[in-house]
């Protein structure tokens, strides 16, 4: 057998993004403004790189099905937002929630309102959206398994149990990417 030369090829790497699905709650009309809150979360995460918000009445839909199953999603999350971004959409609520309560103390009023405005809001739209991403995890996503489930849903506060904020990742701006050679 003849001998070969011994020669090195130059090799590099890049990290692929995770593809995330995130479920957006579906406020009939407004779906748009749902869908920008949470695509607004998600960038605040991993910068939406291979990522996609669908609002949860469209996940059902057999155009959209194909092109998530296309996507092969990592991770299929709902979106789960905080009061704060309710009241950012419905302006008023929190006020109309002290004003129920008979809160009148501007301490104690704004005690409650700093505390409410981190919570997550459970309306209807969510608990839609949480059935949506809980179905199509289990039709697509890697996260499928229960032994995998790192989270299930993304929520508007940071929390370090659950993803990474950006922001403590990032060294270099999001559009130069992350390559290297070895």
């Amino acid at each position: 057998m003849p001998e070969q030369p011994f020669t090195f090829l130059p090799l590099s790497y890049a990290a692929r993004p995770p593809r995330i699905v995130v479920v957006a709650p579906d406020g009939g009309e407004r779906w748009v403004e749902w869908t920008a809150a949470a695509l607004a979360r998600l960038s605040t995460v991993w910068g939406c790189s291979g990522s996609v918000v669908v609002p949860s009445s469209s996940v059902g839909h057999p155009a959209v099905a194909r092109c998530l199953a296309r996507l092969n999603p990592d991770h299929v999350l709902a979106y789960s937002p905080s009061w704060a971004t309710f009241d950012a959409l419905n302006p008023g609520t929190v006020d109309r929630l002290l004003a129920d309560r008979k809160i009148t103390d501007p301490a104690a009023a704004e005690q409650f309102r700093q505390m409410l405005r981190k919570e997550p809001w459970n309306g209807s739209a969510v608990h839609a959206a949480e059935e949506a991403s809980d179905g199509l995890r289990l039709r697509l996503a890697t996260n499928k398994r229960e032994d995998m489930i790192q989270c299930n849903r993304l929520f508007d506060d940071d929390n370090a149990r659950e993803l990474t904020p950006l922001a403590t990742v990032a060294t270099a701006p999001p559009s130069s990417g992350c390559r290297g050679t070895l």
